[in-house]
């Protein structure tokens, strides 16, 4: 019997964690889109989303035109066949981003610590004004947050006494993703 209040105390806990965290994904995002639709359009946000959308139109970076950050493009380039052109949308899938990084960052604080902390750095990621200002525009932060944030919980996985090699060539690829 004690296993299974142990158990049931587990998931629980789990549940009010999991609670918590879409509270603040939502708080998080909020603050975002009251940004969303009414930041400027800023020169660098406007060569990269021109970046991605010559290559929808077939040319090559650096081979047809001077990209600055190759793959960052062709994530752009994506982002933009799967949204739409219209950069409001474009916007709005980076602002998305965040989200799905928060939830990371949370993973890595209640595996490498406790839920608690998870919480705690998954609160403070999401709403550091500067990034919440930021956020409505695109720019390279959000995928090279995303990209260290799988790196980190990568290598949180690999250092468990069952780790894999796999995960560890994982981790480099996510990081050079990211840089």
């Amino acid at each position: 019997a004690p296993d299974h209040c142990d158990d049931h105390g587990l998931a629980t806990d789990n549940r009010k964690a999991m609670v918590w965290l879409a509270a603040i994904l939502v708080v998080g995002l909020l603050l975002r889109l009251c940004l969303w639709k009414y930041r400027w359009i800023n020169p660098d946000e406007g060569a990269h989303l021109m970046d991605g959308r010559l290559i929808l139109d077939g040319l090559v970076p650096i081979v047809d035109y001077n990209s600055r950050q190759v793959l960052y493009a062709y994530m752009l380039a994506g982002l933009i066949k799967i949204v739409g052109p219209q950069y409001t949308l474009v916007r709005l899938g980076v602002l998305l981003l965040s989200g799905v990084t928060t939830c990371l960052v949370y993973a890595i604080g209640a595996r490498l610590f406790s839920r608690r902390v998870g919480l705690l750095s998954a609160g403070i990621y999401i709403t550091i004004p500067l990034a919440v200002i930021w956020s409505p525009i695109v720019h390279m932060e959000p995928f090279a947050s995303l990209a260290a944030s799988l790196a980190i919980y990568t290598l949180s996985r690999y250092l468990e006494p069952k780790g894999s090699e796999r995960l560890l060539a994982l981790v480099g690829l996510l990081l050079g993703i990211g840089f």
